[in-house]
């Protein structure tokens, strides 16, 4: 079973303010202010795929190759707010006749009829997911993205001794509260 995620559109907007990031990082107002925008994108993503999250406001493409009438498939990055569309080999499907869907945030679908589970029936699934206004993310999980971006201001260079994988544990710690299981 192959399983593939595209981000299609995605919006940071006032999730962590240049303000609080500055404050945050005790910037100094040097010239590396030109990297700082894109470090907190980097710090963001990295919280969300810790936590199987979104904490933008993103449209997400969910491909999967094997369709099982009766299973569970669960969306990543919840809060899913909205379902667009769901397609089996191309053709629209409709709720409730093809497929259902569950779940509270956590979504999943669950299809009635079609797929052999073979490698030649695919679903795709578009979605809305994340918070329709960024800035409403809760601050536990803002103070983990800041102590990932910290981490990151502080460690530019690869690192030969660490993995640039882990998360730093004040980040964790403060992020696993908010952490979605990851279904497959």
């Amino acid at each position: 079973m192959a399983v593939q995620v595209e981000i299609l559109t995605e919006d940071f907007t006032g999730l962590i303010s240049q303000s609080e990031y500055e404050e945050f990082l005790r910037f100094d107002g040097t010239d590396q202010d030109n990297v700082l925008p894109f470090m907190v994108v980097s710090a963001i993503k990295m919280a969300e795929h810790f936590c199987n999250a979104s904490f933008g406001n993103k449209t997400i493409k969910y491909q999967n190759d094997s369709v099982i009438a009766g299973l569970k498939y669960w969306l990543p990055f919840p809060k899913i707010n909205s379902i667009t569309s769901v397609k089996l080999n191309g053709v629209a499907l409709s709720e409730g006749a093809d497929y259902v869907i569950g779940g509270l945030e956590n979504k999943y679908l669950i299809f009635i009829s079609g797929g052999t589970g073979f490698n030649h029936d695919i679903f795709e699934v578009e979605y809305s997911a994340g918070y329709l206004t960024p800035a409403d993310v809760n601050g536990g999980i803002k103070e983990g993205i800041l102590g990932i971006l910290s981490e990151n201001f502080e460690h530019r260079q690869d690192s030969i001794d660490g993995s640039v994988h882990i998360l730093p544990r004040n980040s964790r710690v403060k992020l696993q509260p908010y952490k979605n299981p990851q279904f497959t």
